[in-house]
């Protein structure tokens, strides 16, 4: 009979020892679990963050392709004006031939300034779009 009662004590010891561990485990568990909702919060932060950044650079991208498309329509427009012009002027009399190589002078000099700014628009907007891709991936991952 002291034996039986040892056991018993010996199992309410055990039992008693694992209900502890079993608080520690819903405890730790509980923890761990406001620690994912916390981080989950944060990243929900973050990806709200990166859509705005995202949409923003979605509406530069759109902003410098219709500055592009402006300045090559702009370009053409004086490109066709120079060919007809130069025409023109090729065809002319002999007394309005300094007058227009005066004209044509100033034309190419025009084509000459406006074939160097759609040049470099068109390298600002080759970096720039590098730039808003870098960006964009690096927002995406």
């Amino acid at each position: 009979m002291n034996s039986s009662k040892e056991e018993n004590l010996a199992k309410e010891k055990q039992i008693k020892e694992q209900n502890r561990l079993l608080d520690d485990m819903k405890e730790q568990t509980y923890e761990l679990e406001t620690r994912c909702s916390e981080l989950e919060l944060a990243l929900e932060e973050q990806k709200g963050k990166y859509d705005d950044e995202i949409s923003q650079l979605r509406k530069e991208c759109t902003k410098f392709k219709d500055l592009e498309t402006d300045l090559q329509s702009k370009h053409e427009a004086l490109k066709k004006k120079y060919e007809q012009e130069s025409k023109l002027l090729k065809t002319s009399s002999d007394n309005d031939k300094a007058l227009n190589e005066q004209r044509m002078a100033e034309l190419e000099a025009q084509l000459k300034e406006t074939q160097d700014t759609f040049e470099m628009g068109k390298q600002t907007w080759v970096k720039e779009e590098a730039v808003l891709k870098q960006k964009l991936e690096f927002v995406q991952y």
